[in-house]
């Protein structure tokens, strides 16, 4: 039956293939023509266009005022115009010995001006192709004729390409001035097209014959074979019952053991490390599961020289035992194997070379026959062995007994691993009671450590800018003195040497031809105007750098160790000209505008280079933070800004509810994406930041308040919303405290 189907279906698919084959041929055979046929329209196109335009160039002068004349002229007229004979002997030299069959002119109103055929001259035509031609593009049509009128005689039976080419002079502004329909004999080509069809169709036909009649001999052959090999099938189809039967068997027994596998890994001795519970339901677990007579738990010494029992379970007595030891010297080969081999698997526990030598002590006087011992590893050493052994015949382990014995033995290692887990919490336990205790006294030592180290690395931070900052002053100073100095005698000196090359020029009008070409190489003119801006870059240049070290020199001020008057608006632009390269527009961010909203301030008695410092702290966290937002914010727009903001203010004192202090008032103001009341209630914290490891010390924002509040008596706080910027306020006391700078270190 089976046979019957299979031999149907090949049949039938035989007959489809055919059918399948046949269409596929047909179509494909039908899109090559089609595909033909519009690369020779193509082609055909692009001949006769090239063939137009050489043709109407040749004859440009003619072609383009007989075009123009010939709107006003009747068709009695063009047919016995003088130009029109012109252009028909001009077309038959042109159009000599080429494809070329028939020409015709279109005046831009659709009637013929000219045509090789004199009695189509002053016919409108209605032609899709005129129509489509009129707005300046080109379109060829391919179609047969039966019977059609050539230069000199009838030709028929013709595949012709029909091409309307507009034509357009440079002397006009019309789109076209007038369109050429020029008609080709392709004929040759199709029917060669044709035979190349033909051809495929036939060679299709050949090569499908060939290929059905190797298909027919396949299927006999094939025919054959099934016969044969359906009674093979019959044959094995028995085999595979009792296999299926057998396979059954060992499925429902590896379910079973599966399942007692989860029931022991759910057992709470295994993870509360209770080894004799743990031992004690794994041993009598599998002992059931395997229907064996002894299941026994063995653990290596420290020393790995002797094993001990440290569980038994007899399935006959339904008992638990212990305390059985065994030394390694006595047992050499099977100590060796328990540790080099995954498992050792005994059918023939007295012939096997691995436990050979429990025979006469061991297994005989037991009755034991056969032997299957998993190794028990922890951390990739052997600690142990959970031993099977077979009482009465010989048992041959099925790799399914074996699985469970391994699988079984894992258990076991996972017990140990409790039981020491276990321990260790424990001693854990008792040293975090230590360690708390320690680690309180630690916490309040380390305060008050990072509140010295803060302070002793802010006082060697400020001295050594102090140092930096006022040495490259200095030795800008000398050169740029040098430079600014000697600007006005170099300026001097060209005019003085411009007025003796104009004196030169007077008295000598003619210069020699060599002095004519240097001044020519060397853009006397361009040298002498370029020169002017020159010196006045140059000037503007060393003014800068002077400014640049006065800035330098105001802002390091190392010997300001005394409350002192200062102008906060010259060291908040003292601070803003150092970090002005900054601001400057960066690979990943634009230009950040600057808006500076300087109120009326009287001059502030405070510390001037570690207020300094603070305006520094301050506005490069600014910078870091619109940075950060750049390449953070989707919003192409975005402009970072940074606003100062100074005035005079009332404000509440820190000692005292009812005391209001007059002070300055300077806010640092960003656009940037601002920072959580989390962050704001940490901000000032020593060694507290937010940017990735190596980015910062999380010490600038601590220093800036202890300058303030502890140095000045003034205020720093700090106010933000997320997604709305953030704002630095410094309060610094108009009149000055006297205490409120104590155990602060002064720069030096």
């Amino acid at each position: 039956m089976f046979f019957y189907q299979m031999f149907k279906w090949l049949y039938n698919f035989s007959i489809a293939s055919l059918i399948a084959f046949v269409l596929a041929t047909v179509y494909v055979s039908v899109i090559y023509r089609q595909t033909a046929i519009r690369d020779l329209v193509a082609v055909g196109e692009s001949k006769n266009v090239a063939l137009t335009r050489s043709f109407a160039n040749s004859l440009e002068s003619d072609l383009a005022s007989f075009l123009h004349s010939a709107e006003t002229f009747s068709n009695d007229e063009l047919r016995s115009s003088l130009a029109v004979a012109r252009l028909h002997r001009a077309v038959i030299n042109e159009m000599k010995g080429l494809s070329v069959v028939k020409v015709k002119l279109f005046d831009r109103k659709g009637r013929i001006i000219f045509s090789t055929e004199g009695s189509e001259i002053g016919k409108i035509t209605e032609s899709q192709g005129f129509e489509a031609t009129r707005s300046g593009q080109t379109l060829t049509l391919h179609n047969y004729r039966k019977a059609f009128e050539s230069f000199d005689n009838t030709i028929k039976d013709r595949q012709i390409l029909s091409s309307y080419i507009p034509v357009q002079f440079e002397s006009t502004t019309e789109p076209i001035t007038g369109v050429f329909e020029l008609y080709t004999d392709e004929t040759p080509l199709v029917e060669r097209l044709e035979r190349t069809q033909r051809t495929i169709l036939l060679a299709a036909a050949i090569i499908f014959g060939l290929l059905y009649a190797i298909v027919w001999l396949i299927f006999r052959q094939a025919s054959h074979i099934l016969r044969n090999q359906y009674a093979q099938l019959a044959a094995t189809q028995a085999d595979l019952a009792e296999s299926h039967q057998e396979l059954q068997q060992r499925v429902n027994q590896l379910h079973h053991q599966n399942q007692v596998l989860m029931e022991l890994a759910k057992n709470k001795a295994l993870h509360q490390g209770d080894l004799n519970g743990a031992f004690q339901a794994i041993t009598e677990a599998t002992a059931q599961t395997l229907k064996i007579k002894r299941v026994s738990v063995w653990l290596l010494d420290g020393n790995s020289t002797h094993i001990q029992c440290l569980d038994l379970f007899e399935l006959s007595s339904r008992q638990h035992s212990s305390g059985i030891k065994l030394a390694a010297t006595d047992y050499p080969n099977y100590f060796q194997a328990l540790v080099a081999d995954e498992l050792i698997v005994a059918n023939n526990a007295h012939t096997d070379p691995r436990t050979c030598e429990f025979s006469s002590s061991y297994l005989t006087p037991l009755g034991i026959a056969s032997m299957m011992d998993a190794p028990i590893r922890l951390s990739g050493r052997t600690v142990g062995v959970l031993c099977y052994e077979q009482v009465g015949n010989e048992r041959h382990w099925t790799s399914e007994e074996q699985n469970f014995a391994r699988s079984t033995a894992d258990l076991v290692s996972l017990v140990l691993e409790a039981n020491q887990r276990q321990q260790a919490q424990d001693a854990l336990r008792q040293s975090e009671a230590r360690e708390r205790q320690k680690s309180q006294q630690l916490t309040t030592t380390l305060s008050e450590l990072k509140d010295a180290q803060a302070q002793l690395i802010q006082a060697a931070k400020m001295s050594a800018l102090g140092q930096m900052v006022a040495g490259v002053g200095h030795e800008i100073n000398n050169p740029v003195n040098f430079v600014s100095g000697n600007l006005g005698y170099a300026h001097q000196y060209f005019q003085d040497l411009s007025r003796l090359l104009e004196a030169y020029q007077q008295s000598y009008p003619n210069p020699t031809p060599e002095i004519c070409q240097l001044t020519s190489e060397i853009e006397l003119d361009f040298l002498v105007k370029d020169w002017q801006k020159l010196m006045h870059s140059m000037q503007i240049g060393a003014d800068r750098l002077k400014q640049i070290v006065l800035s330098l020199r105001s802002f390091s001020r190392r010997h300001d160790d005394e409350l002192k008057p200062t102008n906060i608006h010259q060291g908040i632009d003292n601070t803003l000209l150092i970090l002005q390269h900054r601001l400057q527009p960066q690979k990943n961010r634009s230009e950040i505008k600057l808006v500076k909203d300087y109120g009326q301030l009287p001059l502030v008695p405070c510390y001037s280079s570690l207020l300094n410092q603070v305006f520094m702290n301050l506005i490069s966290n600014a910078i870091e933070a619109l940075s950060e937002t750049t390449t953070q914010t989707d919003t192409p727009l975005y402009e970072p800004q940074i606003l100062i903001r100074t005035q005079t203010d009332s404000v509440q004192s820190l000692s005292s509810s009812e005391e209001v202090i007059n002070c300055a008032v300077i806010e640092i103001v960003d656009n940037g994406l601002g920072i959580s009341e989390e962050i704001c209630q940490q901000i000032f914290d020593p060694f507290f930041t937010t940017k990735p490891v190596g980015k910062g010390t999380g010490l600038g924002l601590s220093i800036s308040y202890q300058i303030v509040v502890e140095k000045h008596g003034g205020q720093l706080r700090c106010v933000s919303t997320p997604g709305a910027g953030t704002c630095f306020i410094i309060e610094i006391p108009l009149q000055p405290n006297s205490s409120s700078d104590k155990n602060f270190p002064h720069c030096p």
